[in-house]
């Protein structure tokens, strides 16, 4: 389902990260504290007790303050070293993302107050990528951050965790992805293109495009001074490759009707063109993806010409057609999200 960030809704700070953590450490530290009282006799008509689960449990005890300490240190290294405020520290997450069994964090610092200024001078938060090494401004962060959206999610793909930031606009987001490759900081290839985001109805990933393509309207005997008009969002299909590091699209070929006859079980085709419309083209992607551009024209009363643009989605894998909206039967027209699919979103 393509999902959409509308507006300003709820300001969720996360502020006192390091104060929390702190506090989580000290009362860890306090038990073990106690813990060490009682065995050294503080608890005198009570004997020691040792076994491999306590020993086992004792390590894994340890190595989960460990690394929660050095999340602490992480984030304390940025305050410390860039002079960056606590309290400005909008939301973080902190993990070993190239498996190196060493922690590196992600933190998103909002910047001062200034609402009067131009975002794009002005960014509402930046975006600190942090490791033991290093502390490095990642990008400039211009969405909303009064929103009920995460703006920071992680994807772990095996051999590496993504790191995505959410930049949420009025009526669009955008993702960007990072990963950790000895040590630095990288962007994905898809990063930038649109929302990024795990499907519930295949097991691939999707990104949901942001297009002015709904409609193609010209005057007449003036098609090369056509305009786009009408705000849509496409699903585009990705899969991650290790071979590769990143992740890569499912392009799409075109087939005929005969094909989309054979794989849907019934003539599609033939069925759209008897509602008016005309079959513009059909894109088979490898993942059981079908993707029916169809489109209807018309004359307006003041002389335009405007060619509706509308699309249909079949999936091989349940042999049912995408309802994006949830609502209705699962039929090939409540599958429009309007516009025109292509080949390749990353034009491959």
């Amino acid at each position: 389902m393509i999902v959409m960030g509308e507006g300003r809704i709820m300001r969720k700070r996360i502020v006192s990260i390091l104060g929390i953590s702190l506090l989580f450490l000290t009362s860890c530290a306090g038990e073990n504290v106690s813990q060490v009282a009682e065995s050294q006799g503080g608890l005198a008509d009570e004997p020691a007790i040792s076994s491999s689960t306590e020993n086992s449990q004792n390590t894994e005890s340890n190595a989960e303050a460990s690394i929660e300490e050095e999340k602490v240190d992480l984030i304390q290294k940025l305050v410390d070293e860039t002079g960056v405020s606590s309290e400005k520290i909008f939301c973080s997450d902190t993990g070993d993302y190239d498996k190196d069994g060493k922690q590196e964090a992600f933190v998103l610092v909002e910047s001062e107050d200034n609402s009067t200024a131009d975002p794009a001078d002005y960014p509402a938060a930046k975006l600190w990528f942090v490791t033991e090494d290093q502390c490095t401004e990642v990008f400039d962060y211009l969405g909303f951050l009064d929103t009920e959206n995460e703006l920071l999610e992680t994807y772990d793909v095996g051999n590496k965790t993504f790191m995505v930031v959410n930049e949420v606009f009025t009526t669009n987001i955008i993702s960007r992805l990072y990963y950790v490759e000895s040590g630095k900081c990288k962007e994905s290839v898809v990063s930038g293109v649109g929302m990024f985001f795990k499907p519930d109805y295949i097991d691939d990933f999707c990104i949901s495009a942001s297009a002015y393509d709904a409609i193609y309207e010209y005057e007449e005997g003036k098609e090369s001074e056509a305009m786009e008009l009408g705000h849509t969002w496409k699903n585009y299909y990705f899969y991650y490759d290790p071979s590769f590091g990143d992740f890569k699209e499912y392009v799409g070929s075109e087939i005929t009707e005969d094909e989309l006859k054979e794989a849907c079980g019934f003539d599609l085709a033939e069925e759209i063109r008897n509602e008016g419309y005309t079959v513009d083209n059909i894109i088979n992607r490898d993942n059981g993806i079908i993707n029916i551009n169809y489109s209807q024209k018309e004359t307006t009363d003041f002389g335009m010409i405007d060619i509706t643009r509308k699309n249909t989605t079949f999936n091989v894998n349940t042999d049912t057609f995408i309802n994006f909206w949830e609502d209705g039967e699962d039929t090939w027209q409540n599958s429009d999200v309007g516009g025109k699919y292509e080949i390749s979103l990353l034009g491959e």
